[in-house]
């Protein structure tokens, strides 16, 4: 018999790795199989792995090339396919925890909604590398369009990741897998709008997963100066996907919310003292410099 639910891990650190594979073995519903691509860590990931076969349905396999240091989506996209066929795919990480009810309540999500969208959503916090809680729950509405979920990503209403996602294989292959940006940076995003366009994203009523913030995660890493101009070419490719997506669904979008949005992710990257030289790069000088000139942009953010 095939579960089916397939937990993917995309793994490559070892520091947090044992933390998460309690947290998916505590689960009360093990209606599942664990899939662990190692992308040729030079850590021993194996000797983890090995410590839960007993207890979990697991598929593990190390990869003779590593590829997230060339791109993180392709090695998520490769880890998907090591899955059989389950119809509902979770791409988790190696750092990040999920409570124990995780598994049990998406099996009764699905059965309450008729499996009527594509997109399960579970409420997240943030962790820091001691396991603390530093974020309170995101709070997300129950049912949200993907117009809906840009808004407030774009508004920093919420915090959201690719691992409090759980999304049908349907949708997955309908769209050739995830959305290819540089350092994965917003790739998570632009697939949930993809994949939510037709059915909107489900919130489940309880259920946590935790999302570790920590210096050796990409997201925490701000201090080399190469991951962060990838943040910088993976935030220009969103900008660009972004308003394709929206020109396809003759959708307008409030600019000086994208200027805004700009400017803070300049700041989290650390590019934000140089914000002029960015802004008149493409995709700005193809989306919003023909409508709002120099001036107009710097009146603009003064509003802000």
């Amino acid at each position: 018999m095939i579960n089916k639910l397939a937990i993917v891990i995309p793994a490559y650190k070892l520091t947090f790795f044992d933390e998460t594979l309690k947290s998916i073995l505590s689960q009360t519903n093990k209606n599942f199989t664990l899939y662990i691509g190692d992308d040729n860590s030079p850590e021993d990931l194996y000797s983890i792995v090995k410590n839960y076969e007993a207890d979990l349905k697991i598929v593990y396999k190390r990869f003779e090339e590593n590829i997230g240091n060339i791109s993180v989506v392709k090695h998520w996209n490769r880890c998907v396919a090591m899955t059989k066929l389950e119809e509902w795919i979770w791409l988790f990480s190696d750092d990040d925890m999920m409570s124990e009810d995780c598994v049990e309540l998406f099996y009764h999500a699905i059965e309450k909604t008729s499996v009527s969208y594509d997109l399960y959503r579970f409420d997240c916090s943030i962790i820091d590398e001691a396991g603390n809680e530093i974020t309170n729950k995101s709070g997300y509405p129950e049912i949200q369009t993907s117009f809906e979920f840009l808004v407030s990503r774009l508004s920093y209403q919420y915090h959201s990741y690719i691992v409090n996602f759980i999304f049908s294989r349907n949708v997955y292959l309908k769209y050739n897998g995830f959305i290819n940006f540089n350092a994965a940076w917003g790739s998570d995003d632009a697939s949930w709008i993809l994949f939510g366009q037709e059915k909107n994203i489900f919130t489940l009523d309880r259920g946590l997963v935790q999302w570790r913030v920590s210096s050796i995660n990409i997201s925490g890493n701000t201090n080399n100066l190469t991951n962060r101009r990838q943040k910088y070419q993976g935030t220009e490719q969103f900008i660009e996907w972004m308003y394709k997506w929206l020109n396809q669904n003759q959708i307008q979008i409030d600019d000086k919310l994208v200027i805004k949005w700009y400017l803070i992710m300049l700041r989290l990257i650390g590019f934000r003292k140089i914000f002029w030289a960015y802004i008149k790069s493409k995709p700005f000088r193809k989306f919003l410099w023909q409508k709002h000139p120099y001036y107009q942009i710097k009146l603009i953010i003064k509003g802000l």
